[in-house]
């Protein structure tokens, strides 16, 4: 076996770790592939990066670069030149580095696009049926720990349980199958597949899920996924409950349950979810009520992001998130489009002293003048790196104030479009933000 062959039997053997493919960049290096090997390198620091801050949102406040490079407004320095080192190498190389996977798979998914994860492709979107086929086809040559499944027949289904080669994957998502009506029968060959067992990220993405298919969830004998993502509007109350206190119940650190019914918050503050860090509800319409039971559970106390976005919300819910011993650790608060939502509810937020956000969503929100005012005098605006200000209401009067704060230290990414400024408040937003690397995004 050779040097090459040696090593990246090594990788493949064990995934998990950074020491095999480090010394592959060393050898690629050695043997005149640079840019493979500085790609590798790039990307495990960006891993270990990611890593620490893995209960933010992914998406908010992404921005792009003129040379097509996406990046998050709280990026450091040091990550942004490395996701510009990294787009650069992929434009470079991206069809060569990909060129060995199989036919059937691509590399990327439903989320990711590029599909390459330290330094190698970690993410395919593929149809179930040639994997079950040949199953290690797809891992000759790449450590492949995502699969984004876009057709699933019944007969590749019944095949999952005995694919032991799945036992390398971390990520097991259905994106691609939007509105495919789900039964239990569906789940079945997944969730009693102990070749599972190792899945972190279980994503039903739009799938139509029954109770019946949420109730073989649940019961999964082998699944302990740390990250669960829902689109179910018709589940049954009983059935969020069960899923919910399902024995990994206590592990799940990301819950995603988007355009939910109204009592979903009360269930998801019953159940025991002591680790969760990130939760989205955007589009339940849980209401006020919703709110005042996330705030009462003796469980969710620790989030780091939520995402209460177009919820139907009042300055009630923003008084009961007030109250709420758990609003300390939340970095990342999005209340978009909650209309009903004014200065008034934003002043008893912000009064909450140790309420350090680093991003705040107030989209099409009735915060106006006078909360643009409450915002410039809040001392918490200090860490705030991304503001959401889009069609709040503001005018002139906003627009000085927030121009005029002294608060203002860490801010990367501010959104005031579709607000009623005039050309002389922009031109007083353009001279205190428009340089220094802070992004006035919206005219």
């Amino acid at each position: 076996m050779s040097d090459h062959d040696a090593l990246l039997s090594a990788i493949l053997a064990h995934p998990d770790e950074d020491t095999p493919r480090l010394m592959f960049a060393d050898w690629l290096q050695e043997n005149g592939a640079a840019p493979r090997a500085e790609f590798v390198r790039v990307q495990i620091e960006l891993a270990r990066l990611r890593a620490e801050e893995v209960d933010l949102p992914d998406t908010f406040g992404t921005l792009q670069s003129a040379d097509g490079c996406q990046f998050r407004p709280h990026d450091t320095a040091e990550r942004v030149a490395l996701l510009r080192r990294e787009s650069e190498l992929l434009s470079a190389n991206r069809r060569a580095w990909a060129a060995e996977l199989p036919e059937y798979a691509v590399a990327g998914t439903a989320l990711d696009d590029a599909g390459f994860f330290r330094g190698f492709v970690g993410h395919v979107s593929l149809p179930l049926e040639p994997l079950v086929r040949n199953p290690d086809r797809l891992w000759e040559r790449h450590p492949v720990e995502s699969l984004d499944l876009s057709r699933v027949d019944p007969e590749a289904r019944e095949r999952v349980p005995e694919c032991q080669q799945l036992d390398r994957i971390r990520a097991l998502r259905f994106g691609f199958l939007a509105s495919v009506p789900c039964e239990a029968e569906f789940f079945a060959p997944f969730v009693e597949c102990p070749h599972l067992a190792a899945v972190r990220v279980f994503d039903l993405g739009r799938l139509d899920c029954s109770d019946s298919a949420l109730i073989a969830l649940a019961d999964a004998p082998y699944l302990r996924p740390t990250a669960l993502k829902l689109h179910c509007p018709h589940v049954s109350r009983d059935t969020l409950e069960r899923l919910l206190h399902a024995p990994f119940a206590s592990r799940v650190r990301r819950f995603e349950q988007r355009r939910a019914v109204g009592w979903a918050p009360e269930v998801i503050a019953a159940a025991p979810l002591g680790a969760l860090r990130f939760l989205d509800l955007r589009g339940a319409m849980c209401g006020d009520a919703g709110v005042r039971a996330l705030a009462s559970s003796p469980h969710i106390t620790e989030l780091v992001t939520l995402d209460l976005s177009s919820n139907g919300l009042t300055n009630t819910a923003l008084e009961a998130l007030a109250a709420w011993p758990g609003l300390e650790s939340v970095k990342s608060l999005n209340l978009a489009f909650n209309r009903n939502i004014t200065d008034a509810g934003v002043r008893v937020l912000l009064s909450v002293r140790r309420f350090r956000p680093i991003h705040i969503g107030l989209q099409q929100t009735q915060l106006g003048d006078a909360g643009a005012e409450v915002l410039a005098a809040w001392p918490g605006l200090e860490t705030v790196i991304d503001l959401d200000l889009t069609a709040a209401e503001m005018g002139d009067w906003g627009a000085a104030a927030l121009a005029g704060s002294a608060n203002w230290r860490d801010v990367r990414y501010l959104r005031v479009s579709r607000n009623n400024f005039g050309a002389q408040a922009k031109a007083q937003l353009c001279s205190r933000f428009g340089r220094g690397g802070i992004d006035i995004w919206g005219w």
